[in-house]
């Protein structure tokens, strides 16, 4: 978590994606999945046309480059709670990308979701939020040394993120 001033600020470009992920994902989702087309630069790009949700126990494993493009027309959340889990693979092509236009809410805090980048290397988790909603209790990073800590890099340049314990 950074203050600095002097941190440049990018524009996250959109991303074109010819994948449809189901919203809501019930029980264990693998990605890629059979037939799903992969891009010139050997990445799988996912849509959703509703808030990506994952909560009890449902979980959705990351086994190759993955960028998912949450674009449902009224918000675009990103809510993991209740034991609701992204786990990303420790091979070498597993990474996930995910771009998110309002709330976070990542919630490990007393469970067992979150996300759990099995790598341990923070450029292959990288959240990308476009939200402007700037206050201290709509983005959330709740996270448990315990039970899972999350290696990741969030990157929400006109909002401000909210985390508790580690």
């Amino acid at each position: 978590v950074s203050r600095s001033p002097y941190i440049p600020r990018f524009d996250i470009q959109s991303v074109s994606a010819s994948n449809l992920l189901p919203t809501p994902i019930t029980g264990t989702t693998d990605l890629p999945r059979g037939g799903d087309a992969v891009s010139a630069d050997g990445k799988y790009y996912y849509y959703t046309s509703d808030d990506l949700r994952l909560g009890n126990n449902d979980i959705l494993n990351i086994n190759s480059p993955v960028v998912i493009d949450i674009r449902p027309t009224s918000s675009a959340d990103l809510d993991i709670t209740r034991d609701g889990k992204i786990v990303i693979a420790n091979n070498a092509t597993a990474s996930l990308e995910i771009h998110f236009g309002d709330k976070l809410d990542i919630d490990s805090e007393n469970s067992l979701g979150g996300i759990q980048n099995l790598t341990l290397d923070p450029k292959r988790c990288i959240l990308l939020g476009t939200s402007t909603y700037n206050s201290s209790g709509y983005h959330y990073l709740r996270t448990d040394n315990v039970n899972l800590t999350f290696y990741g890099v969030i990157y929400m340049p006109n909002a401000y993120l909210h985390v508790h314990n580690s």
